[in-house]
C-alpha cells in the first residue's frame, strides 16, 4: 500500500486540481491571543518541498528535498545555514549521502542529523519510476563543515523509509517510520527498537515537550488528526486530544514555551487535495487545542519548521492552493506577543 501511495503523491508526475482549505467552522482568534508572523529573507536555494532542517546554537540548517532546478523537477542535495541573529543565509557543504527527499532530521550535542528518505530512479525514455529507499543516518559537524555517516538502520526489512519524523528527549533521539520507533544514542551511534506507534502513519509531524514526545496527523489510506504522546521512561504511547482543525498530512509541527504547534499540510484523497494555512496550539497540561494565527504565507505541504532562540521559523514547501504545484522558498518567523 505504501509503495502505491508514495508514487501517487509525487507531484512531478501528475497535474492535480486543488482547492483552498480555510474552514468556515474554524474558531476566530481573539485579539489578546494574536502573535505575529514576520517575513524574513527568503531561502536562497531553489524552492522545494520535502526538505529537512535542524538547529545548532543560533543557526538553522536547511537542505535536501525536491524542487525545480535546471528546468526540471528533481531531488536536491544542497544545504544552507540561516543565522537568526543577522537574518542571513550562507551555503554550506552539500549533503554527500545522495539526493534525498522526505528524510528525517534532528539535532543533538552540537551536531545535526539527517537520515532515511528516498529518491526516484526513472527510465530515461519515460515510464514507471522505481523508489530507492535510504537506510543511513548522517551527522553534520558545523566546526568542520563536514558530514559523516554514523549508522545504518539494519532492523528488519524496510518496505519504505520515507515520510517519517523524529524528536529529541534528553540525550536520545526517537525516530518514527510507519509505526516503528527507534531510540538513537549519539554517544554509541546505536539504534534500539522501542514500542510501536499505535497506528501506521506517513507524513506525520512530531515535537517534544519536557520529557514527552508527540506525533500527530499523517496519512494511512486517509488523512488523520490524532495525537499520540510517548513516554520514554515507560516506553508507552497514550492517545491524546485530536487536532482541533481538519485532518491532514505533510503538515509542520514544533514546540515553543511548553506548548506544541501544528499547521499547514493537505487534506483529502489523491484526487481531492487542498492546502491548509491554519495553525493550532496544543496545551499538554489541559490536553486541549486552541486555534492561533494563520500562517501568513501561502498554504504549505511538506514545508520545514524549527525553533531558534525562542522563535519558530517556517519555510519552503509545496503551495497547492491553485491548479498547479509551486515550490516555495519563502521564510517566516513566528513571534510570540
Amino acid at each position: 500500500m505504501l509503495k502505491n501511495y508514495s508514487f501517487l503523491v509525487i507531484p512531478a508526475l501528475f497535474l492535480i486540481v486543488l482547492t483552498s482549505c480555510k474552514k468556515e467552522g474554524d474558531p476566530p482568534v481573539s485579539a489578546e491571543e494574536k502573535n505575529v508572523w514576520v517575513t524574513k529573507p527568503s531561502f536562497p536555494g531553489t524552492g522545494r518541498k520535502e526538505a529537512v532542517s535542524f538547529v545548532i546554537g543560533d543557526k538553522l540548517y536547511l537542505g535536501s528535498g525536491f524542487g525545480m532546478e535546471n528546468n526540471a523537477q528533481q531531488f536536491l542535495r544542497d544545504f544552507w545555514q540561516y543565522n537568526a541573529s543577522t537574518t542571513s543565509w550562507v551555503r554550506i557543504a552539500d549533503f554527500p549521502g545522495g539526493v534525498v527527499g522526505q528524510a528525517i532530521s534532528f539535532s543533538m550535542n552540537g551536531k545535526g542529523y539527517l537520515g532515511l528518505g528516498y529518491r526516484l530512479d526513472c527510465p530515461p525514455a519515460g515510464g514507471i519510476c522505481d523508489h530507492v529507499y535510504y537506510r543511513d543516518l548522517w551527522a553534520y559537524t558545523p566546526q568542520t563543515n563536514s558530514w559523516e555517516k554514523v549508522v545504518t538502520f539494519d532492523i528488519g526489512e524496510f518496505d519504505s523509509s520515507l515520510g517519517g519524523t523524529a524528536f529529541v528527549i534528553g540525550n536520545k533521539a526517537y525516530i518514527q517510520n510507519r509505526n516503528n520507533l527507534w531510540e538513537f544514542d549519539p554517544f554509541t551511534n546505536t539504534l534500539t527498537p522501542k514500542k510501536n506507534l499505535p497506528d501506521i502513519l506517513h507524513y506525520a509531524v512530531s515535537f517534544a515537550i519536557g520529557d514527552k514526545g508527540y506525533i500527530g496527523t499523517g496519512f494511512n489510506g486517509s488523512s488523520h488528526k490524532e495525537l499520540y504522546e510517548y513516554n520514554p521512561t515507560t516506553d508507552q504511547w497514550t492517545q491524546k486530544a485530536s487536532l482541533g482543525g481538519g485532518a491532514r498530512y505533510g503538515a509542520v509541527g514544533f514546540a515553543l514555551n511548553g506548548l506544541g504547534y501544528i499547521g499547514g499540510g493537505i487534506e483529502g484523497e489523491y484526487t481531492n487535495q487542498g492546502t491548509y494555512k491554519d495553525f493550532w496550539q496544543y496545551n499538554p497540561s489541559a490536553d486541549s487545542w486552541k486555534k492561533v494565527e494563520d500562517y501568513s504565507g501561502e498554504g504549505k505541504f511538506e514545508a520545514i519548521a524549527d525553533v531558534v532562540n525562542g522563535k519558530a521559523y517556517v519555510g519552503t514547501g509545496d503551495n497547492r492552493s491553485s491548479s498547479k504545484v509551486t515550490f516555495e522558498n519563502d521564510f517566516w518567523e513566528y513571534v510570540l506577543k
